[in-house]
């Protein structure tokens, strides 16, 4: 397993949760609340088990971010190209 994939990340968000302190895990429950994506996240689980199942997706946050990017990245280099050769027609 890799350690800085969505897997990797919902590993050590789960060994995480495990440790906070009752005050914290509160907190940090009450922010993960505020996610948009919180109830499907949290569709179908158990209600013992909601909020660390949405802390440990949450976790997965930075390669949302990464997917999002190269998605985007990869949109701008095609549109660059192709203005590119309309341009070079003329």
């Amino acid at each position: 397993m890799y350690g800085w994939d969505g897997l990797g990340h919902m590993a050590v968000a789960y060994v995480a949760y495990q440790t906070l302190s009752p005050q914290v895990r509160q907190e940090v429950t009450r922010l993960v609340r505020l996610n948009p994506s919180y109830g499907a996240w949290t569709a179908n689980v158990p209600i013992a088990d909601r909020d660390l199942h949405a802390f440990t997706l949450a976790a997965t946050w930075p390669d949302q971010i990464k997917i999002r990017w190269a998605t985007c990245f990869r949109w701008a280099l095609q549109r660059q190209s192709t203005s590119r050769r309309r341009f070079a027609k003329t």
